[in-house]
């Protein structure tokens, strides 16, 4: 929900895309991969969030309008 806010008022905006990829980083690692060697599922869901931690980062680092927070 705080990312959410932060991308759509560009207020932390930065801030707010490195703390979700983050996010969603540590759910592929301890949620998805884990249950990988069982579920084929799993393994395309842990995949499908490291795309989505690319895609933020690179939200972060080209698209953000308030940089103050991290350089």
């Amino acid at each position: 929900m705080a990312f959410i806010l932060s991308a759509i008022s560009k207020k932390y905006d930065k801030l707010g895309y490195i703390m979700m990829a983050l996010y969603v980083l540590l759910m592929a690692i301890l949620v998805h991969f884990p249950n990988a060697a069982q579920d084929e599922l799993e393994m395309i869901n842990g995949f499908r969030n490291i795309m989505l931690v690319g895609a933020l980062l690179g939200f972060a680092k080209y698209m953000a309008a308030d940089k103050r927070v991290i350089g």
